[in-house]
């Protein structure tokens, strides 16, 4: 079990504090995001993917109209900063938005 918390301005975009999914074999972060996308019915698209950060649009329904808000993400796995090509299964992964945007 995997389980998702969104941090800072983050939670309150999504209206959500944390998520669970339940993966069976280790998947990058890239790939990780479009299941999140998916269960929070919502998407991610990758706009720059540095080694210690990735750039990120967040694609959003706000107040029925479609939207998306570009923000520039560190993950934390396990309370430890990660590389952006790590794979993933169990544990906890913060997605933590940066001050300063894309």
């Amino acid at each position: 079990m995997l389980k998702i918390k969104f941090m800072s301005n983050l939670r309150a975009i999504l209206d959500k504090k944390s998520i669970n999914l339940d993966i069976e074999q280790e998947k990058e972060l890239a790939e990780l995001l479009k299941i999140i996308g998916n269960k929070i019915k919502s998407k991610f698209e990758i706009i720059k993917k540095e080694k210690d950060h990735m750039v990120l649009k967040l694609y959003v329904n706000l107040n029925g109209q479609e939207s998306y808000i570009t923000m520039r993400v560190k993950f934390l796995y396990n309370n430890e900063f990660i590389s952006m090509d790590k794979k993933i299964k169990d544990g906890e992964l913060q997605i933590l938005p940066l001050l300063g945007g894309g």
